[in-house]
C-alpha cells in the first residue's frame, strides 16, 4: 500500500447506502474481501457479494434505515439519483432530492452513534471552472450545475452534523470514476459510454469538440480509497480522490481503441453550459492523510475494463504503474 497513514480502530460491520451501484458493488467486494462485515441497503442485492445483510429499499424509509443500521459502527453513503450531465431540475428540487436526503440520513446516523460516516461526493462537478493546473481542496467552490451545488451543500450539511454530534464525517471528492461493470445507458461516464459504442449497443456522442480535459480514476483505486478513509485516523475534512492527470475526451478514445481494437466514429454535440473546460485534482492530502495514491494508470485500467468487459482484442500493456 503505497504511503503511510496513521491507522485508527479496527474497521468495525459497515453499512453500504447504495449497495447495487457501481461504486457501491466494487466497495462492498473490498471490504468484504479484508473481511469486515458489510451491510447492504439498495434497489437490488447484488448476487456475488457475501453480504452480512442486506436492505432492500430506499433510504427515505426511517425504519428500513434504523433496520439496516442495526450492529453498524460506519456508513459509506454511495448513493444518488443524479449525474453530472443529467436534465436539470430546479435547483430547490435538486437540493432537497439530493441534499437534503443525504443530511437526512447522515442526521439519523449520528443519532444512532455511528462513529464514522463517508460521503462519495464529486470531485468535478464541486470546483466549477478554473484555471488551476491541479486543484487542492482549497480551491474556491462555485459549482455551474445543480448537482455540484448539490454535492457542495452536502458536504457543508455534513460538516455541521458532525460538529455538533462528533460524528467523523469525510467526504472523498472522487474525480471521474470508471471500470468494469459501470452501467452502460444514461450518464454514468465517458468510459461506460465508449464499452457501449464498441459492443454496438449505442452512439457515441461527445459534447463539444472533445477537448476537455477529465481527471479518471479506476475503481479499485476508488474502493481503496474509502477503505483508508474508513480506517485512517483523521479527522472530518475533505479529500480529493483522481489520477492527477488530465487527459482529453479524444485522448482517452484514442486509447481505448489503440488497447481494444475497436474503432468507433463518435458523433460531435454542441458543448453543454454544465461541463468545466479542465478539471484535474491534486492528491496532496489523500497521500498525507490517507498514504493513498492511485495503483493503476489510465492504460492499465482501460485495458482492465476492456478485458472484464470481454472487448474487441485486448492488447497487453506492460504499464501497471500509477497515474
Amino acid at each position: 500500500m503505497p504511503g503511510e497513514a496513521a491507522c485508527g480502530p479496527a474497521v468495525g460491520a459497515t453499512l453500504i447506502i447504495g449497495a447495487a451501484g457501481f461504486l457501491g458493488r466494487h466497495i462492498a467486494r473490498r471490504l468484504t474481501a479484508e473481511g469486515i462485515p458489510v451491510v447492504g441497503l439498495g434497489s437490488r442485492r447484488p448476487g456475488d457479494i457475501p453480504f452480512s445483510r442486506f436492505h432492500i429499499g430506499r433510504t427515505e424509509l426511517t425504519g428500513l434505515l434504523d433496520e439496516a443500521l442495526e450492529g453498524c459502527t460506519n456508513v459509506v453513503f454511495a448513493g444518488g439519483t443524479t449525474r453530472p450531465g443529467a436534465p436539470m431540475r430546479t435547483i430547490g428540487a435538486e437540493l432537497a432530492t439530493e441534499a437534503g436526503h443525504v443530511i437526512d440520513v447522515a442526521e439519523l446516523c449520528a443519532l444512532r452513534g455511528v462513529a464514522r460516516f463517508v460521503f462519495l461526493s464529486s470531485g468535478g462537478a464541486i470546483y466549477g471552472r478554473t484555471d488551476a493546473t491541479r486543484i487542492e481542496e482549497t480551491h474556491p467552490t462555485e459549482p455551474i450545475s445543480n448537482y455540484g451545488l448539490a454535492k457542495l451543500v452536502a458536504e457543508h450539511g455534513l460538516r455541521l452534523i458532525g460538529l455538533r454530534s462528533g460524528m467523523r464525517v469525510i467526504s472523498l471528492r472522487i474525480a471521474n470514476p470508471y471500470g468494469p461493470g459501470q452501467t452502460v445507458r444514461g450518464s454514468q461516464g465517458f468510459v461506460a459510454a465508449v464499452v457501449g459504442a464498441a459492443r454496438g449497443e449505442q452512439t457515441l456522442e461527445i459534447w463539444g469538440d472533445g477537448s476537455v480535459v477529465r481527471d479518471f480514476v479506476y475503481v479499485d483505486d476508488v474502493a481503496e480509497s474509502v477503505i483508508l478513509a474508513l480506517m485512517a485516523d483523521v479527522p472530518s475534512t475533505v479529500i480529493n480522490i483522481g489520477s492527477s492527470v488530465g487527459v482529453s475526451l479524444v485522448e482517452l478514445l484514442a486509447t481505448f481503441e489503440r488497447l481494444s481494437g475497436c474503432r468507433m466514429t463518435p458523433v460531435f454535440l454542441p458543448g453543454r453550459g454544465v461541463d468545466v473546460p479542465r478539471v484535474v485534482l491534486d492528491i496532496g492530502r489523500a497521500r498525507a492523510l490517507l498514504g493513498w495514491q492511485p495503483a493503476h494508470s489510465l492504460e492499465r485500467g482501460l485495458a482492465l475494463t476492456i478485458a472484464a468487459e470481454n472487448l474487441g482484442h485486448p492488447r497487453e500493456t506492460a504499464d501497471p504503474g500509477s497515474g
